[in-house]
């Protein structure tokens, strides 16, 4: 449309003096080319703000090549680097820091205190065990792991050990397939319907040009939703109407949307999903974390290819979530799990490469289960 309208390209020059960016390292290329027109073709200036170390979204469309074509463009970009994450204490900034080739000079020395901590076993009670120890169950904590699957089993086996950790699935609403121009009406009314403080007031919040509808009749039609959700011929009706009155017709796409939608609302597996801060403990996936914060975490060396470079970036977004301490569980009985450690002393050698002086004691306390009769190095 801006390609063949010169009054739309007008339009945009005249109302947007500057237009700000975050997260561009998910931007998929669509996303990107747009952006890049309106900024060489319409003139109008980008801020960008990103992080390529946390480019995890690769799997569904995410375009990491047009964040590095970005900073390569000197002439038309400007480059500032953040050195810190200002989320996390010093020690886990290091941590972090260590396994990316890029930053890892940023590394600063600081007392260490154990906020670190990498637990080897074998057998998952023992695991469990620790951390019903190393938990403090004053503060908030979240256990990440790659697949929900995973998350699930956790989830169970710690509740069993009376150690309560509430698992968060990911909403089948956030998948890939059903990437649309519209797909935010469902996952928009999916909190309505779900989120125990979303009102009325928050989904106008997320119409683009909202003054353009009725906040009455909006409201009266998310009523109609919501007396409605048990039935899902009605309440595919009504929520069709709802998608019509905010300019999309009906399609295949739009009722696959609104069947999942119906799903995921009577499924009370997802309540969790939506209402996360009602949870102290909980576990989710790696992705769904992304750009979350928790005191604690607990993660799994095992989850992790460290060879890979995909596998680097969920490490760093994993590792990269605490504000206090890090538990990593090192599980000897696969082969990421025994990597882990190997690789992390090669990481620490190349640091040390810069001119530092650090031992694996500096960034990491190792403790062994019981079932270990030797200690492992």
């Amino acid at each position: 449309m801006l390609k063949n309208s010169k009054a739309a390209r007008q339009f945009l020059n005249s109302k947007y003096y500057r237009i700000y960016i975050d997260e561009y390292q998910d931007s998929d290329v669509d996303m990107h080319n747009l952006f890049m027109y309106i900024c060489k073709e319409i003139g109008i200036r980008l801020f960008i703000v990103g992080d390529i170390k946390q480019s995890i979204y690769g799997w569904r469309g995410g375009y990491v090549k047009g964040f590095k074509s970005i900073i390569a463009d000197t002439k038309l970009f400007k480059e500032f680097k953040l050195k810190h994450n200002f989320r996390s204490n010093v020690p886990i900034q290091n941590y972090s820091n260590l396994f990316m080739d890029d930053v890892r000079d940023n590394y600063q020395k600081s007392e260490f205190n154990n906020e670190i901590i990498g637990f080897a076993y074998r057998e998952r009670d023992f695991a469990s065990s620790f951390i019903s120890k190393w938990l403090d169950l004053t503060k908030n904590c979240a256990f990440l792991v790659r697949k929900n699957d995973d998350a699930d089993v956790w989830s169970q086996h710690l509740q069993s050990k009376g150690i309560n950790f509430i698992y968060l699935p990911a909403s089948p609403l956030d998948n890939s397939n059903l990437e649309s121009e519209h797909i935010w009406i469902a996952r928009t009314l999916a909190f309505y319907l779900i989120q125990d403080r979303f009102s009325e007031y928050d989904v106008i919040a997320e119409i683009p040009s909202s003054d353009a509808f009725s906040f009455k009749k909006i409201k009266q039609m998310l009523s109609d939703l919501k007396s409605n959700t048990s039935n899902l011929d009605e309440f595919s009706k009504q929520t069709a109407k709802f998608y019509e009155y905010l300019g999309y017709t009906c399609s295949e796409k739009t009722s696959n949307e609104i069947q999942e939608l119906f799903s995921v609302i009577n499924n009370p597996i997802y309540i969790p999903t939506y209402n996360p801060q009602k949870y102290n403990h909980v576990i989710t996936t790696i992705h769904s974390a992304k750009g979350l914060e928790y005191s604690q975490i607990i993660i799994q060396a095992g989850d992790f290819n460290l060879a890979n470079v995909d596998d680097k970036y969920l490490h760093y977004v994993a590792v990269s979530r605490p504000e206090d301490k890090l538990l990593v569980l090192i599980d000897y009985s696969l082969n990421n799990g025994r990597n882990y450690i190997r690789v992390m002393s090669q990481e620490i050698e190349k640091t040390n490469l810069l001119g530092f002086d650090i031992k694996r004691d500096d960034v990491i306390k190792g403790i062994n289960s019981s079932e270990f009769i030797t200690t492992k190095s």
